[in-house]
């Protein structure tokens, strides 16, 4: 699972890109890539055109409870989910 993470402060993106199949290990180690930036406020776009969600259902859960717990924080900045295939769609509709 090759992913790509940039950081564009001053657009305030933070944009992360996956291709293969993609888990729930996957997911948390990108996101430890942003460990101690200044991302809170940033839009964030996760862009699996290439790639293909692998979660069950503990893994869907776990991941929707951590972006509810994400929104909780004063002024998050928004996310968003760009996807090509109906599986992954079917997986980020489940996570929003």
């Amino acid at each position: 699972m090759p992913v790509h993470c940039t950081v564009l402060p001053d657009q305030g993106l933070a944009l992360v890109a996956w291709e293969g199949s993609v888990t729930c290990s996957d997911i948390k180690g990108c996101l430890s890539l942003f460990k101690g930036q200044p991302i809170d406020r940033y839009g964030k776009l996760f862009n699996l055109g290439h790639a293909q969600l692998v979660l069950s259902p503990i893994d869907i859960d776990a991941i929707a409870h951590c972006l509810r717990r994400y929104c909780t924080k004063p002024f998050p900045g928004p996310i968003a989910l760009a996807v090509h295939n109906s599986n992954s769609l079917d997986m980020g509709i489940l996570l929003k």
